[in-house]
């Protein structure tokens, strides 16, 4: 009869422990997995500020090539407009060197 609550008392303790292991690793798994859910959150939220930055850069060298167009745009209308000017006081200039002769 001894054995018999000896075999159990040791059982008892090793369940007991079992018990305790297992509640343990839920508690570590639980842990982890709340990490992991914070880590995913923190790559989600600087891959959009990745793509938020790219959008920027994008949308910053897009202005960039629109204002030097539109400013080349400015540029050889001003220089239309000077080769015009200079042709009709050219024209003028010929006309009154004619008409002095």
């Amino acid at each position: 009869m001894e054995i018999f609550y000896f075999t159990l008392g040791i059982t008892f303790v090793f369940v007991m422990a079992l018990a305790i292991a297992t509640i343990w690793v839920m508690f570590r798994v639980s842990r982890i997995k709340s990490s992991l859910n914070l880590f995913e959150k923190q790559i989600e939220t600087s891959h959009n500020d990745i793509t938020m930055v790219e959008r920027t850069i994008e949308n910053g060298i897009a202005n960039r090539f629109r204002n030097v167009d539109d400013g080349l745009r400015d540029m050889y209308r001003d220089i239309e407009e000077c080769r015009r000017y200079i042709d009709s006081r050219i024209d003028k200039l010929t006309t009154k060197l004619e008409g002095n002769k």
